[in-house]
């Protein structure tokens, strides 16, 4: 008699093939899993981005005041023009005793923000001499509308409100869709000095 111990070829190359197969299918679903936990972190961190780029223009937008009888509180500009919507936002404000002008500027992908601080309110008007730093990279210009939009129903309000249009894609690629914010946001009411 003669006792059977052992595995056939036959039965190796088909054990070992079907393990290949299952072993394939695992690596493929364990390589999709981190393709989706890749683009969720860069999503979250460009939506965190965002998020926090939100909050400092709608601080500054909120307290916006009109400096003059002339002026409004925030402008929007199209270019170097005044307009309801652009590329430009200037934020006027007057607290202790100083003029202020936050501005927001876009120029490829990148929102630049500036201040400047004057004793006059000669020294701020126009925009003039205002340095600029980068403050959110990866903004893609939105094509259906503009970045910044005074959407104000009432012109001559003091009250301003302005609708904020920012797309922004991560910086290294990662993920497949940018990510889309709309925000609205109103200043106060405050009177001139």
């Amino acid at each position: 008699m003669k006792s059977n111990k052992g595995f056939t070829l036959a039965e190796l190359v088909i054990v070992l093939s079907l393990l290949g197969i299952v072993l394939t299918g695992i690596i493929s679903f364990l390589g999709y899993s981190i393709d989706v936990f890749g683009d969720t972190r860069a999503r979250t961190v460009v939506q965190d981005d965002v998020s926090n780029a939100l909050k400092l223009i709608a601080s500054d937008i909120r307290s916006a005041s009109k400096p003059d009888l002339t002026i409004r509180s925030i402008m929007v500009y199209k270019g170097s023009n005044a307009s309801d919507r652009g590329d430009r936002i200037d934020i006027y404000d007057y607290k202790d005793n100083k003029y202020s002008l936050v501005s927001y500027k876009y120029d490829d992908k990148v929102l630049y923000r500036g201040v400047k601080e004057a004793d006059k309110l000669e020294d701020i008007i126009g925009n003039t001499g205002v340095d600029y730093s980068v403050f959110l990279k990866g903004i893609i210009y939105p094509t259906e509308t503009d970045l910044f939009e005074d959407i104000t129903t009432n012109p001559g309000s003091d009250r301003r409100t302005i609708r904020i249009n920012l797309i922004a894609e991560d910086k290294e690629g990662k993920i497949n869709k940018p990510v889309v914010i709309t925000a609205t946001y109103t200043s106060r009411s405050k009177g001139m000095p």
